[in-house]
């Protein structure tokens, strides 16, 4: 189980110290150590956006758990190594194929594939290929996340 850390405030200076442990609740007021398991398979760039500033396995050291306190308090992060991977990886920049780029301009002006197929001069199947392989480099469900992801990355022509 994953131990969130959220630090609401990190510019409040009633915190004191970030070496020494909040002890009090009004020293702990904005930092948020929560035992909620992020969904398994969930992107974890969503939860670092929703505020999430540090994460560590429940069953960490205490002494990791308490750095990883202080670390966000100071305005921080408190990554475990793992996490940290994850986190990276996720915000690599795909590497896409010229055809593939063709197909995700495409999907972003809203073309469907049949039109694809048409406007590349391929077959409706390969479309359905490449779109297939454009949602596994990009982490997308569907072709709005597919878009909405590449557009993250930079990887469309503005459309």
């Amino acid at each position: 189980m994953l131990l969130p850390i959220i630090n609401s405030n990190s510019r409040d200076s009633s915190l004191g110290d970030p070496t020494t442990v909040p002890r009090t609740s009004r020293e702990a007021k904005n930092i948020h150590p929560t035992s909620q398991t992020p969904p398994t398979g969930s992107d974890p760039r969503k939860h670092v956006a929703n505020g999430v500033r540090g994460a560590q396995f429940k069953g960490s050291p205490t002494d990791r758990l308490l750095a990883a306190i202080r670390a966000v308090a100071a305005g921080g992060t408190a990554f475990a190594p793992e996490i940290r991977q994850l986190l990276d990886a996720a915000s690599a920049v795909p590497v896409l194929s010229p055809r593939q780029r063709e197909v995700l301009n495409a999907l972003a002006r809203g073309l469907t594939n049949d039109d694809i197929a048409t406007l590349l001069g391929i077959s409706t199947p390969r479309v359905k290929q490449l779109t297939k392989a454009l949602y596994g480099k990009l982490g997308a469900a569907n072709r709005a996340e597919a878009v909405a992801r590449a557009m993250q990355h930079r990887l469309t022509n503005g459309f």
